[in-house]
């Protein structure tokens, strides 16, 4: 550590020294550190926020043409007198059995796949540890699940809203 009122004068006495290429003082070092992961923080929020709005789009699409596909099946159903409140409760279930099903099959390969991309970035100048933690986890199987839960409510709406003579009658194309 060098007082403030000294680090010039040591930094030419550095220089002064035989075979001296370069100078790093550690704090400009650490301001540099701090500035490049910034930047990294916030192109993996970006990243975060596209692979979000990915999944919920993908989600929301399955959804909604699982129940436009079985309209005439959930018209039939409402006709026999099936309340809205249970046929909803049955959607919903499906729909999170399907997620967890996937949930179920995405994680180990979804962890295969990250830690083979580590290996290959990994060489003798640099090793990429790769870590991930039980937590990391749990927010993607809760997130995946909110999202179900969220992508169904249009869906939802509409097996409500529909019209039962009409959705009864139709012919699948």
């Amino acid at each position: 550590l060098v007082a403030p009122g000294y680090r010039e004068k040591v930094r030419q006495l550095l220089y002064g020294l035989p075979h001296a290429a370069a100078v790093d003082e550690t704090e400009q070092l650490r301001r540099n550190l701090d500035e490049m992961m910034d930047f990294n923080y916030l192109f993996t929020g970006a990243l975060f926020l596209f692979g979000t709005a990915l999944a919920f789009a993908i989600v929301f699409n399955t959804m909604t043409i699982n129940v436009l596909e079985r309209s005439r099946e959930v018209a039939t159903l409402r006709t026999l007198g099936m309340r809205r409140r249970t046929l909803a409760q049955i959607l919903t279930i499906e729909n999170v059995l399907t997620a967890l099903l996937g949930v179920a099959l995405g994680l180990p390969l979804g962890y295969q796949l990250a830690a083979y991309f580590s290996q290959i970035y990994s060489n003798e100048v640099l090793t990429l540890w790769f870590v991930i933690h039980p937590r990391t986890y749990a927010l993607a199987i809760l997130g995946i699940l909110g999202v179900v839960l969220v992508s169904q409510i249009p869906s939802i709406r509409y097996v409500n809203r529909m019209d039962l003579a009409t959705a009864a009658k139709e012919r699948a194309g």
